[in-house]
């Protein structure tokens, strides 16, 4: 009976993600279809034509093989096929890491699993950064259970596999150095000062030689790409550039509006009882610093909760277990998780949302997290029709556009957040909030070919605070948080005798050029 608990459980697990990511879509799955599309038309872009200030420039698209997959599953299966691909792959990847370090599948680690994905539903969505944490757990299960005469038989094909469908393969090697690292300090430790080390390792000079050389060749197969070296830059600009960081909502910290406390408070909890392992020597000290890299990671990027919370879950599942046990609480019990379990499945399966073209869908276009101009771009689509133009666009709202006004031009979407440079000294980012909050914006637009401007309505988006948000921010932090002052461009849009508003909702506004 705990099996068919614990299958259910996972089950439940499927359903929660399944009605989680079919109801949202993310802003940049636009530009991802439309490049997936031109590249299986023959089209495939090294140079960009999605944008006026950017196009006919090179640009290097460091989730290629993502969108080569995603546009002929949409095309043929619809939305739901690409929510279905997800919601396993991340459903997969907590179970591997809790096999990995909790030893097996239980009721207990399945309810874990569950709990973390209800408490990363802020963060949840259909994009292919979802795919990240599958390859981080095969990676991690190949450093911990599989034999090292094999490791150079599974890293090259999996690091080529990973940065083909996301820039995110350069945590392969941060993860897999912290483990040379932390096995090398584990044996000065061990040897030197026997009483402050955790778990012994078991690594031998060969195993570093090992570890090393697949690194190389793992490296060096990367560069097997269509965009060659260039992807190696890309993702290094990633990392070197911070102004971007500053502004996209996933790369803000996590003590920045608005918190999401329930993360921070599972790795809290869970850093505590890591410490308390290595002192006991249950923990190596390479999973220590592995733990706590991620909870750093965590902690400055809001994005990479998702890595803080994959990592806690084999501690609080260890931890949970050890309670159980020490309490001697029946194992029957566990049947009455089962109606539980099927309510719950029954619950979130009447809420997937099984559409096929997801962009038809003006409910979902429309809501929270991700709010979409739908009825401004389609007021907009009818009076341009097929014609080209060219469109100085909110920046989230660029990667939509690119699919839904595909013959029109945008000034800039999700591709060139960290990378793109409109000039020598300026990035393209830099340039759009110049152009959108300062004085001489509109004096830029003058000179520029744009014919029209869609804005969302200032700060039409804002969380309600909760209650440990009000706790961490005083009134005059909303106060700055919630303004309603417009920015500079639509004041001056307003003032100007060269534009006229042809268009607002709620949630937008329609410049045109006379």
């Amino acid at each position: 009976m705990r099996k068919i608990t614990t299958i259910l459980l996972i089950f439940l697990s499927l359903t929660f993600l399944l009605q989680s990511l079919s109801s949202r879509v993310e802003p940049d799955f636009g530009w991802h279809l439309q490049f997936g599309k031109d590249a299986w038309s023959g089209n495939f872009q090294f140079l960009d034509s999605y944008t006026w200030p950017h196009l006919d420039m090179p640009w290097t698209n460091h989730e290629w093989g993502g969108d080569l997959i995603f546009w002929p599953l949409y095309n043929q299966f619809g939305y739901f096929s690409l929510v279905l691909l997800i919601s396993l792959a991340l459903l997969i990847a907590f179970l591997i890491i809790q096999k990995t370090y909790s030893g097996k599948i239980d009721f207990i680690s399945a309810i874990i699993v569950f709990f973390a994905f209800y408490i990363l539903n802020f963060l949840l969505c259909m994009r292919l950064a979802m795919l990240a944490p599958l390859f981080l757990a095969i990676l991690l299960y190949t450093l911990e259970k599989i034999p090292w005469k094999k490791t150079f038989l599974w890293w090259p094909p999996l690091l080529w596999l990973w940065s083909a469908l996301h820039g995110s393969w350069i945590l392969a090697f941060i993860v897999i150095n912290i483990y040379i690292v932390g096995n090398l300090l584990a044996t000065i430790i061990n040897k030197y000062w026997p009483k402050y080390s955790g778990m012994e390792t078991d690594w031998t000079k060969k195993n570093y030689r090992q570890t090393i050389i697949a690194q190389i060749i793992s490296f060096l197969v990367i560069a097997i790409n269509p965009y060659g070296l260039k992807i190696y830059g890309e993702i290094i600009s990633y990392f070197t550039s911070g102004y971007y960081k500053q502004f996209i909502a996933e790369w803000i910290p996590s003590y920045a509006y608005p918190v999401y406390a329930w993360p921070l408070i599972l790795a809290t909890v869970s850093a505590v009882f890591v410490v308390m392992g290595y002192k006991n020597k249950k923990i190596s000290l390479p999973r220590l610093l592995l733990f706590f890299a991620l909870f750093y990671a965590g902690f400055q990027y809001k994005r990479h909760n998702l890595f803080m919370v994959m990592a806690s879950l084999p501690i609080l599942t260890i931890v949970f277990r050890t309670v159980w046990r020490e309490l001697k609480i029946p194992k029957k019990i566990s049947v009455f998780l089962l109606p539980l379990a099927l309510a719950g499945i029954i619950f979130f399966s009447a809420k997937i949302n099984f559409s096929k073209n997801i962009w038809t869908e003006r409910k979902i276009i429309t809501s929270a997290p991700f709010t979409l101009p739908y009825d401004a771009v389609e007021f907009l689509h009818k009076k341009i029709g097929d014609k080209k133009t060219c469109i100085f666009n909110e920046f989230r709202w660029g990667g939509y556009l690119n699919w839904m006004m595909s013959n029109s031009l945008v000034f800039f979407d999700g591709r060139g957040a960290a990378t793109w440079m409109y000039d020598e000294q300026q990035t393209t980012l830099e340039k759009y909030r110049e152009i959108k909050f300062e004085a001489g914006g509109l004096k830029e637009l003058n000179s520029s070919p744009a014919q029209y401007v869609l804005l969302e309505k200032y700060n039409y988006f804002n969380p309600r605070p909760d209650f440990v948000n009000k706790i961490m921010f005083d009134e005059e932090d909303f106060k700055k948080i919630t303004s309603d002052d417009s920015p500079q461009l639509e004041k001056m849009l307003n003032k100007s005798r060269d534009w006229n508003l042809i268009y607002e909702d709620r949630m937008s506004k329609i410049w045109e050029r006379k």
